[in-house]
């Protein structure tokens, strides 16, 4: 029985480091996301402390292809940092664009490593390992 445990929890840690995850999730507080963050062909996403956000050549989904981005977002609106769920995954941001009057768009992104140190990014899809990540800009 123990071998089992043991085996299974090599296993998982083998499995988790393969495809780049943290053990621990990505975790962050409000504070850590304050501020201006740029991704890759001129994306960027800002957050400030009342709660409300920019955004400006985000995608708002990703190629089922090749996982390019496409129908980058520009505008404002809202985010909200959710609570963790549990200490395996990454933490969600959740960011709200609105495009017009009667239109929106919701936004998920997560974080990277301790205090957003390695970044925030969009999953390209449940199934890829590729994030489309942005940097903190200093």
């Amino acid at each position: 029985m123990r071998k089992g445990v043991r085996l299974f929890a090599l296993l998982a840690a083998l499995t988790l480091g393969a495809v780049g995850c943290s053990p621990t999730g990505g975790s962050a507080k409000s504070s850590d996301l304050i501020g201006s963050w740029s991704g890759p062909r001129d994306a960027r996403v800002t957050f400030d402390e009342d709660g409300s956000a920019t955004a400006e050549k985000v995608p708002s989904h990703f190629s089922f292809e090749n996982g390019a981005p496409l129908d980058p977002v520009t505008g404002s609106g809202t985010w909200a940092l959710e609570k963790k769920a549990n200490s395996a995954v990454d933490q969600e941001i959740r960011l709200t664009i609105e495009l017009g009057p009667d239109s929106s768009t919701v936004m998920q992104l997560l974080i990277v490593d301790k205090g957003a140190e390695g970044g925030i990014y969009l999953p390209v899809s449940m199934d890829s390992p590729k994030k489309f990540v942005f940097k903190k800009a200093t």
